[in-house]
């Protein structure tokens, strides 16, 4: 199945490894999900096949909403923000190069969905559709890449859930494990950050897990600092018995 728009507030695509389970996908934090779009969503998986339907990371209206619909909680991210009024510091020091950074086209996907699975493994690294849904996922998105000689080794999505909001997003950040230690996190972030604040967004957001102590490494000292705020992931198992009626 190719990805479905179901309501202003959601899409459904298809789980990145597992072609059994649906992925739900919120274009814009700021717009919760309601009872209806879970509704439509568990519809359409049913419709076309799929075992299951799991959430992206959910904030706590969303999450309720989630919840009271039946979906069962799969796994909880810390989210962090970052006030982009705080000076941004290049993470080099001043007789270092940066690294090369570049546009993330269309038909990189593929390499940077190899990143990706290397970087979170089988169940939670994308696959080239999923790099391209979280792309759509908003209205407005800047897409980077860093290269070692012949492949990619890293990748950032950064994105506006509206196209002049307040609030903008890192989607996406994955570095290859074989370069970790050496700045293409901080330089991705650098730069996302960067486009962010020049287009006018006055807060970045972005989720981690709170045991990805790499990570949670690399945020902070970009400035981000955690809300007190999780946000959640969601599956919903999807029976013989339920009804067939569209809603």
């Amino acid at each position: 199945m190719g990805d479905v728009s179901l309501s202003p507030a959601v899409r459904l695509g298809r789980w990145p490894g597992d072609p059994t389970v649906a992925m739900l996908s919120q274009r814009d934090h700021t717009e919760p999900i309601l009872s209806r779009d879970l509704a439509r969503a568990v519809w359409y998986a049913r419709a076309r096949g799929y075992r299951a339907i799991r959430t992206s990371a959910l904030l706590d209206r969303s999450a309720a909403t989630a919840e009271r619909a039946g979906f069962e909680l799969l796994d909880s991210l810390e989210l962090l923000r970052r006030d982009l009024s705080d000076p941004l510091v290049p993470p080099w020091a001043p007789d270092e190069s940066p690294p090369s950074i570049s546009r993330l086209r269309w038909w990189h996907h593929g390499e940077a969905a190899r990143v990706d699975r290397a970087a979170f493994g089988p169940m939670w690294g994308m696959d080239r559709r999923s790099i391209a849904m979280i792309r759509r996922a908003t209205p407005r998105h800047w897409a980077r890449r860093v290269n070692a000689p012949g492949s990619m080794i890293g990748f950032v999505i950064a994105g506006l859930g509206q196209p002049r909001a307040a609030t903008g997003y890192i989607q996406r950040l994955s570095v290859h494990p074989d370069h970790h230690g050496r700045g293409i996190g901080r330089s991705l972030v650098f730069r996302a950050l960067t486009a962010l604040l020049d287009a006018g967004v006055g807060t970045a957001i972005v989720n981690t897990g709170a045991d990805n102590h790499r990570a949670m490494a690399l945020y902070t000292a970009a400035g981000f600092s955690p809300t007190g705020q999780q946000m959640t992931v969601w599956e919903f198992t999807i029976g013989s018995s339920e009804a067939h009626a569209r809603p």
